[in-house]
C-alpha cells in the first residue's frame, strides 16, 4: 500500500527551473551468499532559489512489500516510520553510501530502492497530492539464497578456471597453452617436476597479453606439470584449471659426460660410484685391469659393484651416460681402486669381544633372506632384484615372489613376500649413515655391500600403504619420506611375515 501511494506521490511534476538529479549505481539483476552488495546515491541538486528548498527522501522497499526509510540518524540508518533522509537542500553534489554488506542466507527475495527530492518540510504520506517533488530515482535487484556459480573470495566474484590447457612438448622445451578467461587482466602459471610431487617446490610464471608460453630450457626426458590461474584488474586471482603434464622430446645430441665419485676396493671386489645425469636412461661402465682387455657393463643405478676380482691388482673405471635415443655421452674421468685382503682388526687383551650374532640387528640366513631380530621380520637378501617398477607392478611382484627367484631357497611360495608397510620400510632406516642411511648387519657401522644385504641403492623405494592415488616411499639417501604417483618407477625390496 505504501508503495502504491509512494510512486504516485513521486511523479508529481518537478519544479520549474531547478535541477534535481538523483542516481543510484547500478546493481546486479542477482546477488548470491557470499557476494557483496554495494549501492550507492548521487545527488546533483541546484533548486531555483533559497525559498525554494528541498528534503531528500529514500527508501527500500523489502520483499513483504514493506517500506523502510532512510534516517539522519548514525545508530538506526533505516526506520518503518516515512521520514526524511536529508532536510533543508538548496545546492548540493554528494555521494551517499546506502548499502555495503555480505549477502547472507535468509535475505532472499526481490528489493527496489527509491530515492527523491520533496519540498522542504512536506511529508508526502499526509499531506496529499499538493507536495511538489522531483522525478524517482530507482533500481531493483533480488537476493538469493544460493551459492554463485563463479566462486566467491571475501565478497569477491573471482574469474572462473581456463579451460582446455594443453601442454605440448618440444625440444627441451613444453609450449603450455590455455582458452583465454573473459575479464581476465593477466595470467599466472604454475608448473613443477613431477619426480617428487611432495618435496619438489612449485614455481609460478606470470603473463600478459597471451595465453601460451613457451617453457624453455628444460630437461629431456623430465615429466613436467603444469596449471594456470587468471587474474582480474585488481590482481585477485581466480580458480586454477586442471593439472596436465608433457615430457620434452629427447634430442639428437648426447648426453653430458657423468662425474666420478668413487672407486672403493675391498676383498675381491670395487664399488664405482659417478653422479646422476638427468638426462640418461642408464649407464655404460667400462673396466680394464692392469695390462688386460677393456670391458664394459650396461647399469640403470649410480654405482657398479665389480665382484669376483684378483686382490692385489689394479682396475681402472669410467663411465659413459646413455640418453633415451641410445646416444652415449663422452667418458667421465678415469679411476683406479686396488681390491685387497681384509685383514680382520686385531683385538687388544682388554678390548672388550666382538658382539655375538644373536646380538646382531641384522641375521644372515644363508637361504637368500635375512631376519631383522628387531621385528622378527624376514627380508629379501637382493634388494635390487626386480629393480625400479611403478607401484602396480611392484605389489604384483612382491606377491608372487617364491623359492627359485632373486637368490631363493627358503622354500617359500607365492602370497608370502608382500610389499613393506611405510611403517616397516621406515624402521628400516638408519639416520646415522647416509648413501644409504642403513646398519650393517652387527648395527655398529654404515652397511656394506654383503653384509648383510646386497644391491641396497640410496634411492626410493615404494611401501604397500596408498594416499589416495599415490602411494608412501622412502628413500634411503638420508632416510626421507614421501608419496608419488602410482606411476612413477621406484625400487622393490619385498618381506614376509617371520615364523
Amino acid at each position: 500500500m505504501q508503495k502504491l501511494i509512494l510512486i504516485v506521490l513521486f511523479c508529481v511534476t518537478q519544479t520549474v527551473g531547478a535541477t534535481f538529479e538523483l542516481t543510484f549505481s547500478p546493481l546486479k539483476p542477482t546477488y548470491h551468499v557470499g557476494e557483496c552488495i554495494s549501492l550507492k546515491l548521487q545527488e546533483n541538486l541546484q533548486a531555483a532559489s533559497r525559498f525554494h528548498r528541498v528534503d531528500l527522501w529514500a527508501a527500500v522497499q523489502l520483499p513483504t512489500g514493506d517500506l523502510l526509510f532512510m534516517t539522519p540518524l548514525v545508530f538506526e540508518l533505516f526506520s518503518p516510520k516515512p521520514q526524511f533522509f536529508r532536510e533543508s537542500l538548496e545546492a548540493t553534489k554528494k555521494r551517499h553510501d546506502i548499502l555495503d554488506f555480505e549477502v547472507l542466507k535468509g535475505l532472499s527475495g526481490p528489493y527496489t530502492f527509491y530515492a527523491v527530492y520533496v519540498e522542504e518540510g512536506k511529508n508526502p504520506f499526509t499531506d496529499g497530492d499538493t507536495v511538489y517533488s522531483s522525478n524517482i530515482a530507482q533500481v531493483s535487484t533480488t537476493l538469493s539464497d544460493e551459492p554463485p556459480l563463479i566462486p566467491v573470495v571475501d565478497c569477491i566474484s573471482v574469474l572462473p578456471a581456463p579451460s582446455h590447457p594443453v601442454a605440448q612438448p618440444d625440444e627441451s622445451a613444453v609450449v603450455f597453452s590455455w582458452q583465454p578467461v573473459t575479464g581476465a587482466a593477466s595470467y599466472v602459471i604454475s608448473w613443477q617436476t613431477s619426480t617428487d610431487l611432495v618435496t619438489t617446490p612449485v614455481k609460478r610464471i606470470s603473463v600478459r597479453d597471451t595465453t601460451s608460453y613457451s617453457h624453455d630450457e628444460l630437461v629431456n626426458g623430465q615429466k613436467y606439470s603444469y596449471s594456470v590461474k587468471a587474474l582480474d584488474t585488481e590482481g585477485v586471482e581466480g580458480v586454477s584449471s586442471t593439472t596436465v603434464t608433457a615430457i620434452p622430446k629427447v634430442g639428437l645430441t648426447p648426453p653430458p659426460a657423468p662425474k666420478v665419485l668413487s672407486a672403493k676396493a675391498g676383498d675381491g671386489q670395487v664399488v664405482f660410484t659417478w653422479k646422476e645425469v638427468k638426462e640418461a636412461v642408464s649407464y655404460t661402465v667400462y673396466w680394464q685391469k692392469a695390462g688386460g682387455a677393456v670391458e664394459s657393463r650396461s647399469v640403470s643405478a649410480t654405482k657398479f659393484t665389480h665382484r669376483g676380482l684378483l686382490n692385489g691388482i689394479s682396475y681402472t673405471y669410467w663411465v659413459k651416460a646413455v640418453n633415451a635415443t641410445g646416444l652415449l655421452s663422452r667418458p667421465s674421468g678415469s679411476i683406479t681402486a686396488t681390491p685387497q685382503v681384509v685383514v680382520p682388526p686385531t683385538v687388544e687383551p682388554n678390548a672388550s669381544p666382538s658382539p655375538a650374532p644373536s646380538s646382531y640387528r641384522y641375521t644372515d640366513n644363508g637361504d637368500g633372506t635375512v631376519t631383522d631380530n628387531r621385528s622378527g621380520l624376514i627380508w629379501l637378501k637382493n634388494a635390487t632384484c626386480f629393480g625400479e617398477q611403478n607401484w602396480d607392478k611392484a605389489m604384483q611382484s612382491a606377491a608372487n615372489l617364491a623359492n627359485g627367484q632373486c637368490g631363493l631357497s627358503d622354500g617359500s611360495t607365492q602370497g608370502m613376500w608382500r610389499l613393506p608397510t611405510l611403517d616397516e620400510l621406515k624402521a628400516m632406516v638408519d639416520k646415522s649413515y647416509g648413501d644409504p642411511a642403513l646398519s650393517n648387519a652387527a648395527g655398529t657401522a654404515q652397511w656394506t655391500e654383503g653384509d648383510a644385504f646386497s644391491g641396497v641403492q640410496a634411492s626410493y623405494y615404494w611401501s604397500s600403504s596408498p594416499r589416495a592415488d599415490v602411494a608412501w616411499f622412502v628413500t634411503l639417501d638420508y632416510g626421507n619420506v614421501g608419496y608419488g604417483i602410482n606411476a612413477f618407477t621406484f625400487y622393490v625390496w619385498p618381506l614376509r611375515d617371520g615364523h
